[in-house]
């Protein structure tokens, strides 16, 4: 079963996967998604998957 963090790129999404982490969730059942900030860089290594959402802003 796979768990998907939302807003993994913020405080909280990020001390969401650090504590699925600690339980012993295995880090290939977790799937962090977030904007693509300098944040998304430094998700815990133990994270196997990231998924960063493209969304583009409307044009006039």
């Amino acid at each position: 079963m796979s768990i998907v963090v939302t807003g993994a790129t913020g405080q909280l999404g990020r001390l969401t996967v650090e504590a699925l982490l600690r339980r012993g969730i295995p880090a290939a059942d977790i799937i962090a998604t977030g904007r693509d900030t300098p944040g998304s860089r430094t998700w815990p290594t133990e994270a196997s998957r990231h998924a960063a959402p493209t969304s583009r802003t409307p044009t006039a």
